[in-house]
């Protein structure tokens, strides 16, 4: 066995009995003493004291949040499907594990947006009207999105909807129901 081809593995063996970690460039990490927690702190060597304090780190990278497919009740012409998404950064990694700790964020996130979501599309009357005004309402549920999400320490980068389906129907009056299977796709 060649020394040179060990050396990384023994290196980085070492460096974890070390009191210091690094903070690569594309994240955030956070010192907790005694379980409390201080920072952000940005890229670049972080020292600890072993025992009492740790160190996280988080990507601060672009992440995909699926919110799957929601049933909504359009106000005036039936029922459709919407499969959608969001595009989310940490912006704030010490917010971030204050705020959410060791909970699902995407459970979190992806519950405050499915109730954003349907309060936004819930008022439009018809699929038409959703679709012709597809991209300014991607843009006003990102906004309120991330005005939810912000104090954990969270941006919303884009909302996107990938998919819409009539699933039911009906007259104004709601007399006739006609189930329908239209689907819509981007």
């Amino acid at each position: 066995m060649d020394f040179g081809s060990i050396l990384p593995t023994i290196l980085e063996n070492l460096s974890k009995l070390l009191p210091v970690r690094m903070i690569d460039d594309n994240q955030q990490g956070i010192r907790r003493t005694w379980g409390k927690s201080c920072g952000p702190y940005e890229a670049g060597p972080l020292f600890f004291i072993p025992l009492v304090q740790s160190i996280e780190s988080y990507g601060i990278t672009d992440g995909p949040i699926d919110f799957g497919s929601q049933p909504l009740s359009l106000a005036k012409n039936g029922t459709i499907t919407v499969k959608s998404g969001l595009i989310y950064r940490i912006h704030n990694a010490f917010l971030y594990a204050k705020e959410l700790g060791d909970e699902d964020s995407a459970a979190a996130v992806c519950t405050v947006g499915r109730g954003i979501v349907a309060e936004k599309l819930c008022v439009i009357d018809t699929l038409e009207e959703i679709r012709t005004k597809k991209s300014k309402l991607e843009e006003e549920i990102a906004r309120a999105i991330n005005k939810r999400i912000e104090t954990w320490g969270l941006t919303a980068r884009e909302y996107y909807i990938s998919e819409l389906a009539l699933t039911q129907h009906y007259s104004i009056t709601g007399e006739q129901r006609l189930p329908l299977s239209t689907t819509l796709s981007n």
